[in-house]
C-alpha cells in the first residue's frame, strides 16, 4: 500500500534521514492515537474518567508500544483506523455529515496504509446500515457516501498500478495483499 512509503519519501525529499523520519512519525502518531482514544469518547460521554482511562490504556498497552516503535505501516494504520471509528461514532450519535465524510477519509487512509483496512470500511458500512436510527433511504445514502469516499482513493491507486503494468498478470505480482 502506498501511504506509508509516500509519507516517508516526502521526508526524504527534504533531506531528512528516513529512519529519523519514521521514528518521529511514530512518536507523533502514538501521541495522536492516545489523544483520539480519549478526546472522542469524552466528546460523546462527557466523562473525564472514561477519557483518562481509555487514553491510559492505550498508553500502557505493550502491544501498541511495540507496534509504534518500529518502521512499519502499522502506526499510521492504527491511528487512521481509530480516527475513522471514533468519527463514525460521533456521526452516529450527533449527526452532521462532516463527521461521516471525515470518517470515510480516515478509513480511506487506513485502507491506503494496509489493505486490511477493507475490513474497517466494511465494518463502517455495516454500522451505518444496521446501527443508524435514520430511515432506510437515508441509511443507504450515507452508506453510499461513506463507501465511495473510502474506496475511491484505493481504486485510483489500483488502476494506476494496473496502467503501469504490461498485463493483468503483472498486476497480481505487483500488489502484495498481505
Amino acid at each position: 500500500p502506498p501511504l506509508y512509503p509516500l509519507l516517508l519519501s516526502a521526508f526524504g525529499l527534504v533531506g531528512i534521514d528516513l529512519l529519523v523520519a519514521a521514528r518521529w512519525l511514530n512518536v507523533i502518531l502514538f501521541g495522536a492515537t492516545i489523544y483520539v482514544s480519549g478526546a472522542i469518547p469524552y466528546r460523546l460521554s462527557h466523562s473525564t474518567w472514561l477519557a483518562i482511562a481509555l487514553s491510559a490504556s492505550v498508553l500502557t498497552m505493550p502491544t501498541l508500544v511495540d507496534v509504534f516503535s518500529g518502521a512499519m505501516s502499522e502506526p499510521i494504520f492504527t491511528f487512521t483506523s481509530a480516527v475513522s471509528v471514533c468519527l463514525l461514532a460521533v456521526y452516529l450519535v450527533e449527526g452532521g455529515h462532516r463527521w461521516l465524510v471525515m470518517s470515510a477519509i480516515a478509513a480511506s487512509l487506513a485502507f491506503l496504509s494496509r489493505y486490511t483496512g477493507a475490513a474497517l470500511i466494511a465494518a463502517g458500512m455495516s454500522g451505518l446500515l444496521l446501527i443508524h436510527r435514520l430511515p432506510w433511504k437515508q441509511r443507504i445514502r450515507d452508506l453510499l457516501v461513506y463507501g465511495s469516499l473510502s474506496m475511491i482513493p484505493t481504486g485510483i491507486w489500483l488502476l494506476w498500478i494496473y496502467a503501469q503494468s504490461q498485463s493483468p498478470r503483472q498486476l497480481s505480482q505487483s500488489v502484495d495483499f498481505s
